[in-house]
């Protein structure tokens, strides 16, 4: 997955607003995770559980939620990578936002400042 979205240019690194993958990443000592890292480590998780409920490798509900948010995110921006969309989208990633708010895609975003750049 990490791969992938690199090759789409879709930034890895965890949206900062992810309070709960946040906090797991540093309950089990892994700094260095990144998104995708964070989803196959709760998908492992839930397809491979743990002995007891109260170890940190079981994932708590909002842990469980913000996972799946990234997830379908990923999902939706690898797919309009893949079909060559070009123009904004609503994200995924802020449930928050009113209906009409659009956002250049991560690879346009790059386009566009590398030809400003130019």
């Amino acid at each position: 997955m990490r791969l992938l979205l690199q090759w789409a240019g879709v930034g890895i690194e965890l949206p900062s607003d992810y309070a709960a993958l946040s906090a797991r990443r540093g309950r089990l000592g892994q700094a260095s995770w990144s998104g995708p890292e964070l989803v196959f480590n709760i998908r492992n998780s839930l397809v491979h559980p743990p002995k007891r409920l109260t170890d940190p490798e079981w994932p708590k509900s909002a842990e469980l939620v913000e996972a799946w948010q990234l997830s379908t995110w990923y999902l939706e921006v690898i797919l309009l990578r893949i079909f060559g969309y070009e123009g904004e989208y609503t994200s995924r990633l802020d449930l928050s936002g009113y209906k009409g708010r659009t956002e250049p895609l991560p690879w346009a975003e790059t386009a566009d400042t590398d030809a400003d750049n130019a």
